[in-house]
């Protein structure tokens, strides 16, 4: 949806889009990929880290609690 937005505002304008400012949904890898591609800073929380311990992520590990043992290829 991002990068719809970001291509719809420089229709509009007729202006590149320097800094994009959202709240935590628009802060996926992917969209920070697509920002980075583009030029544009992002000023947006990483949604993985207001996901963490809330709703069904409530109790679950987190993944520097994993830890690999190659000889066993087990965590």
């Amino acid at each position: 949806m991002l990068a719809k937005l970001l291509d719809a505002r420089q229709e509009d304008t007729h202006r590149k889009a320097e800094v994009v400012v959202a709240d935590s949904k628009y802060g996926t890898v992917d969209n920070f990929l697509k920002l980075s591609g583009r030029g544009v800073k992002g000023h947006i929380p990483d949604l993985s880290a207001g996901q963490k311990g809330a709703g069904r992520r409530a109790e679950i590990f987190d993944l520097s609690e994993f830890i690999y043992d190659e000889k066993a290829d087990t965590y």
